[in-house]
């Protein structure tokens, strides 16, 4: 833990060198995800596509989304740009220092600019929170807390599997933002207006609505069936599958040759 308080120095302190420039891309990572939120809302607000949520309701399963998605391309980026790492034989480095693989390759890129991205979800959450009539009581505070870091680990988990098919194509794949930026999109309206195969691939493939639908109609009292509340729980199953194939794709890789 005290090395990754160490990358996170570094990477801060060499960030802050360039202070106005931290500062202008800090601010200017807060409006995607305020016009994001906001498009949602409007469009709910104009044709009411969703009888099953209020705007408030909605807000906090934007928040979630929004919050794995920032905080991931926050600390995940490593995994995000990891065909530089593998085309510039910086993996080959890794390999001979006598520390775990996942620590450095955290450690190579950590983009504190977009800090303001998960602060703001943050604040919707905050915000959702104070204006839903639920049974507010500790075991609810834990669960929708326990939302935020189960939606990290759902973006934690695709950038890992984005990392794993760089070993074979070494360069970086656009189409993986199909995945990352199409689930939080996805993710910002009630899973409930989608037809059935999307609820169940966003359920058992990328299991965003394990994260923003099941467990807030559990919450909400929409839903009554355990399988509700204990749905985050796969998010762990998607994140050992990437850890997992990542294991697999180390252990056959043979330098890029760089």
């Amino acid at each position: 833990m005290k090395l990754v308080f160490k990358y996170m120095a570094m990477h801060l302190k060499s960030q802050l060198e360039y202070r106005s420039s931290f500062i202008l891309s800090f601010f200017a990572q807060i409006f995607p995800t305020g016009l994001s939120a906001a498009m949602v809302f409007v469009l709910l607000d104009k044709f009411n596509f969703s009888a099953e949520f209020d705007v408030y309701e909605v807000m906090l399963a934007v928040s979630i989304v929004q919050f794995g998605f920032g905080f991931s391309e926050c600390f995940w980026r490593g995994f995000d740009k990891f065909s530089d790492i593998i085309k510039h034989g910086t993996l080959d480095l890794m390999l001979i220092k006598p520390r775990n693989i996942y620590l450095q390759v955290f450690g190579s890129n950590i983009e504190f600019a977009k800090l303001s991205r998960w602060i703001g979800a943050l604040v919707l959450f905050v915000i959702a929170i104070c204006n839903i009539n639920f049974d507010f009581n500790i075991f609810s505070i834990i669960l929708l807390i326990g939302l935020l870091i189960f939606s990290t680990l759902i973006y934690a988990a695709l950038y890992i599997f984005s990392a794993c098919l760089c070993f074979k194509t070494i360069e970086g794949l656009e189409f993986m933002n199909i995945f990352t930026d199409g689930s939080r999109e996805f993710g910002q309206y009630p899973m409930a207006i989608f037809k059935r195969e999307v609820l169940v691939f966003f359920t058992y493939i990328i299991p965003i609505a394990c994260v923003n639908y099941y467990p807030i109609m559990y919450i909400l009292d929409k839903g009554n069936s355990i399988l509700y509340l204990i749905s985050p729980l796969f998010c762990f199953v998607l994140l050992g599958l990437a850890i997992l194939t990542f294991n697999k794709c180390m252990r056959h890789y043979a330098s890029s040759g760089s």
